[in-house]
C-alpha cells in the first residue's frame, strides 16, 4: 500500500505544481480602432410604388345645404373613376329661422341616387345653441366618426330631417364630410 502511494505521488505531483500559473500584477491595455472611411453608392435606383396609407389622397367637403319646407340636402362630387372615397368623419349645423323647428336626424348615404345601392348612416343632432338676441332661432349639429365606403361613380348625400318642418324660412346649414381617397380594390 505504501508503494501505490509513493507511486501516485510521483505520478501526480509534476501535475500539481504545472497546473497553477504564477500570480502576476494586472497590465493595462488600450484598444484603438482607427476610423474607416465607408462610402455607400447605388449606380441603379430601386424602383418604389406606393400602396397602402402612402398611396391616399386627403379629402375634405363642406357644402351647405338647400332647405325645403321639411328637409335639407347636401350632394358631393362624384367619386373619380379608379377611386374609392373612404368617409371617416361627417359634422354638420343647421340653424332654421324659428324656434319651433327641431332637427331630429342627418342621415349619410353612400349612392347617388334613390335607387342606387348603398349603405345608410344616421346621426342624432342635438340642440348645440339657444336662441338670443342676435340669432334668433336655436342652431342643431352632429359631430360623428363614421366609417363609410364610396365607389367610383358614385357621390355621397345627407340630408338633415326635421320633426316641425320649416315654417319661417331658413337661416343657414352645412355639413363637412372628411376622409380619403383610395385607389379601388380589385374585385
Amino acid at each position: 500500500m505504501n508503494r501505490m502511494l509513493v507511486a501516485l505521488s510521483a505520478v501526480c505531483w509534476p501535475m500539481l505544481s504545472v497546473a497553477a500559473p504564477p500570480v502576476t500584477e494586472p497590465v493595462d491595455v488600450n484598444v484603438t480602432n482607427p476610423v474607416l472611411p465607408v462610402e455607400v453608392s447605388n449606380a441603379d435606383p430601386i424602383p418604389v410604388t406606393l400602396v397602402g396609407p402612402t398611396a391616399r389622397i386627403p379629402y375634405s367637403d363642406d357644402d351647405v345645404g338647400e332647405c325645403n319646407a321639411a328637409n335639407c340636402f347636401f350632394e358631393y362630387p362624384t367619386v373619380p373613376a379608379g377611386k374609392r372615397l373612404v368617409i371617416l368623419h361627417a359634422n354638420g349645423v343647421a340653424r332654421p329661422g324659428a324656434t319651433t323647428t327641431v332637427f331630429d336626424q342627418a342621415e349619410l348615404v353612400t349612392s347617388d341616387t334613390e335607387s342606387a345601392t348603398g349603405a345608410r348612416h344616421t346621426f342624432a343632432m342635438t340642440k348645440i345653441g339657444r336662441a338670443g338676441s342676435s340669432i334668433g332661432a336655436d342652431t342643431w349639429g352632429f359631430d360623428a366618426p363614421v366609417l363609410a365606403f364610396v365607389t367610383a361613380g358614385n357621390a355621397p348625400r345627407v340630408t338633415m330631417f326635421t320633426s316641425v318642418g320649416i315654417p319661417e324660412g331658413f337661416m343657414f346649414s352645412q355639413v363637412t364630410l372628411s376622409g380619403y381617397l383610395e385607389d379601388a380594390p380589385s374585385p
